[in-house]
This record gives C-alpha cells, structure tokens and sequence, in this order.
C-alpha cells in the first residue's frame, strides 16, 4: 500500500477497538482482488455487496487456506456485518466509495460466517475451481 494510505489504515486501526490494522488491509487487498478480477473479465468497475462478499470468501481462502475463518476471527471479524463495518470505516475516510443506494445494513446477515469459511467450504470451493 502506498504510505498515505498505510498511515492512514494504521490511524483508523489505533481508534478502532473491534478489528486490528490487517482486518483492513485485507478488505482494501479484496476490493484490489476484486476490481483486477472484474477488469480483466472485462466487465464493469463496480460491484454489489453480494459479488464483494463472495470476492472477499475467495481472497480469503487463497491467502489463509482452510484457516481462513479462524485468521479472520483474529483480526475480529466473525460477521458479514463486521466486514461491513470495516468496508464503511474505509469509505468514511475516503479509501473505498459506495453509491448512494447502499448502505451497511446491505451487509447484514448476508452468510452464516462459521459455515461461509468452514474448512469444508474451503474444500468444495477449492473442489470446483479446480475442476
């Protein structure tokens, strides 16, 4: 990350009490992840909570593996919710936008999050990628 934008993830980690710094760096490296995706697919720049989330889920398993879910409780999220809260945090500061039409209640209850990066979830995506 370019050094203005790690001082100012590092600040927002420092005030925030439920999620530490990687928490938001992992959200900013999938919204990366998922906008080279989309470029090269090329299809539009934007995208919905449903098609972050699932982003997200992917990044997720291909940097922690089966351990996913337990890395990411680490980093204090055990939600959809709390990967929106820290998605909001970022547009707060002015690191990601949202359209007008979307709020943080778009991430609500989106996925049961012990079954979204369970080590059989890992394992039937892993499952369907390769094949």
């Amino acid at each position: 990350m370019v050094s203005g934008i790690e001082d100012l993830v590092r600040k927002l980690a420092l005030e925030d009490k439920d999620y530490q710094k990687r928490a938001y760096d992992l959200v900013l490296e999938s919204f990366d992840y998922m906008l080279s995706h989309i470029g090269r697919a090329g299809r539009r720049k934007s995208f919905d909570v449903l098609d972050f989330l699932s982003g997200f889920r992917l990044f997720a398993f291909s940097n922690y593996g089966a351990l996913a879910g337990d890395v990411l409780k680490s980093f204090g999220l055990r939600s959809s919710m709390d990967i929106g809260r820290v998605v909001y945090r970022l547009v707060e500061a002015g690191l990601l936008s949202s359209s007008e039409k979307e709020s943080l209640d778009d991430f609500s209850n989106r996925f049961d999050f012990g079954e979204a990066f369970s080590i059989e979830s890992y394992f039937s995506l892993r499952e369907n990628i390769n094949s």
